[in-house]
């Protein structure tokens, strides 16, 4: 109880009245969600997220295919602010929600990319930069 306390308390300083004023629609870049009640065995608070402000200026940057490694940094910031987060699937790898839930005594855990890492465009380039510097078309 004293988790989902804490986990409700952080979440109501900002995420939670953030999630809230999202159904307002007030910017076009913005992200849209929804807090979603825990039932205490599967997990205690989660948000869902349907409209995702990040995917959307990648978007608008011809980036869209960076938009999964930065979700990535879920993971990082929930393991040091310990708040127990479990994610199977995102906005940017295709999903129809980002699903937050956050459970006491459990690990964080964040699924792995679908691509996997590094991306494939990065990994496409590499290889051809090295084809180049072979051939001698790259300079060193």
């Amino acid at each position: 109880m004293a988790f989902e306390k804490s986990i409700r308390h952080s979440l109501q300083k900002c995420p939670i009245s953030a999630v809230t004023k999202t159904q307002e629609r007030r910017y076009p870049g913005d992200w849209l969600g929804r807090f979603i009640e825990g039932d205490g065995k599967d997990f205690d608070c989660g948000i869902d997220i349907t409209e995702c402000g990040i995917c959307k200026f990648y978007s608008t940057q011809g980036a869209e295919e960076l938009a999964p490694y930065l979700c990535l940094s879920d993971f990082v910031v929930s393991d040091a602010f310990d708040r127990r987060l479990v994610r199977y699937k995102t906005l940017a790898e295709g999903a129809d929600v980002c699903d937050f839930r956050y459970k006491k005594c459990r690990r964080t855990f964040v699924n792995n990319l679908r691509e996997g890492r590094p991306p494939r465009f990065l990994e496409k380039n590499v290889l051809n930069s090295k084809d180049r510097k072979e051939r001698g078309q790259l300079k060193r």
